[in-house]
């Protein structure tokens, strides 16, 4: 046995290892955690706070202001009536969003004014103050487009990590907006980047925001090489069929000057074409949604004091039938009856060359003249049928026969006056 180890044992000195405990936490950790957590979720908590800040405003109130009741209830009315009315004050909200607003702002004027002037502490208005605040939490907890934006929020806050997972570092989030359909966002890239590489890595940014594969769309800044312009949709606009807006006032031109709304693109830009003073054409196969267009370009312009719409449906009525209520004028095909009965068309072989080219009677004149045709068909002389006068064409000046044969065909949808 060695010296040391007698040494230790005389000593009452264990061998062995020992475990040490540290507390690594430093002081006001826990708070830190705390504001941390709360300005995450400060959205979810915003009604909490709004229900908090007007009791203690009542408290206040109460002890050195106590006859400021008339005062309150004159401006919660009147903030009231201005948040409903005045849509210019609240240009980014809808009709729906506003009478939300004007509610809350009537309800917690009028609760502060009664605890002003009785005290917030008198019953029933604590109970009332925290049933009002639940109440009023529950439309903004399940609000779409509040929920839409938190979550755009917290996607851009962890982007510095999603742009290193890319191979987009140094790039940063300058501006960003949300809509219906998701949202886009302005990014500042490195220097000696474009937008050309946030193109090709487009597949990557797919995976590190979480999306559906196709929902990022990257297009470069016209103003600044070194920004680019993303568009995220998280939803795609043309799953399923959008329904017609109920407001006349945010999707009807005012005027047939203004561009007329007919869908969306891809990326949810919306498609507006303008109409004034031009020709348009729609055109696509069966199904392709030519009657949709159409709908949608009547239902805009029916819209329009200054638009006057004629209509002529070569469907027997069955296209702008719903919509005669809205036309000035429609002009049904009536059936393509001739006053006479052409001969059969015969083959389509060359004609013999002792038939006529220009012929005085029915028919075409490079079809067959029926008394040099050997068919049995009886067809009467069409020079002897009567036809109007508004029927006989007027030939223009400088141009040169021969002038089409007598036999006519009513024209689909002209009105005898």
């Amino acid at each position: 046995m060695s010296r040391r180890t007698r040494r230790m044992r005389r000593r009452d000195v264990r061998g062995e290892p020992l475990t040490l405990l540290v507390n690594d936490r430093y002081p006001g950790q826990t708070r830190k955690a705390l504001a941390r957590l709360i300005y995450r979720y400060r959205s979810e908590l915003a009604p909490l706070v709004l229900g908090a800040a007007t009791g203690l405003t009542a408290v206040f109130l109460h002890t050195w202001l106590p006859g400021w009741a008339p005062v309150i209830v004159l401006l919660a009315l009147a903030g009231s009536t201005a948040l409903w009315g005045m849509a210019r004050l609240t240009p980014g909200l809808r009709r729906i969003e506003r009478a939300y607003t004007a509610a809350v702002t009537g309800a917690a004027g009028l609760w502060l004014a009664a605890a002003t002037a009785v005290g917030p502490g008198t019953v029933p208005l604590p109970a009332l103050l925290t049933v009002a605040t639940l109440a009023a939490a529950m439309p903004w907890w399940w609000h779409r487009r509040r929920r839409a934006r938190v979550r755009v929020e917290r996607t851009l806050q962890a982007w510095p990590d999603i742009a290193d997972a890319v191979g987009l570092h140094g790039s940063r989030v300058m501006s960003a907006v949300v809509d219906l359909w998701g949202w886009r966002a302005r990014i500042g890239l490195r220097r000696g980047q474009t937008a050309a590489d946030v193109i090709t890595k487009a597949p990557a940014l797919e995976s590190g925001l979480g999306t559906r594969p196709g929902a990022v769309r990257v297009e470069p800044d016209p103003a600044r090489a070194d920004h680019c312009l993303i568009r995220v949709l998280d939803a795609d606009p043309h799953a399923h069929a959008i329904a017609w807006p109920t407001s006349a006032s945010d999707t009807e031109p005012a005027t047939v000057t203004a561009p007329i709304p007919l869908g969306l693109f891809e990326d949810a830009c919306p498609v507006a074409v303008t109409l004034a003073y031009r020709h348009a054409l729609v055109g696509g196969v069966a199904g392709a949604g030519k009657s949709g267009v159409l709908n949608a370009l009547l239902a805009s312009l029916t819209g329009c004091p200054d638009v006057v719409l004629w209509g002529v449906d070569l469907k027997g009525g069955m296209e702008l039938r719903p919509w005669a209520p809205c036309l000035d004028r429609l002009a049904p095909p009536r059936p393509r009856q001739p006053t006479c009965s052409p001969m059969p068309w015969p083959s389509w072989t060359p004609a013999p060359s002792g038939w006529p080219r220009s012929g005085s009677d029915c028919g075409n004149p490079a079809r067959p003249s029926p008394r040099s045709s050997s068919s049995s068909t009886s067809t009467p002389n069409c020079a002897t049928t009567p036809r109007p006068p508004w029927a006989t064409p007027t030939p223009s000046p400088g141009a040169a026969g021969p002038w089409p044969s007598p036999c006519w065909w009513p024209p689909s949808g002209l009105r005898r006056r």
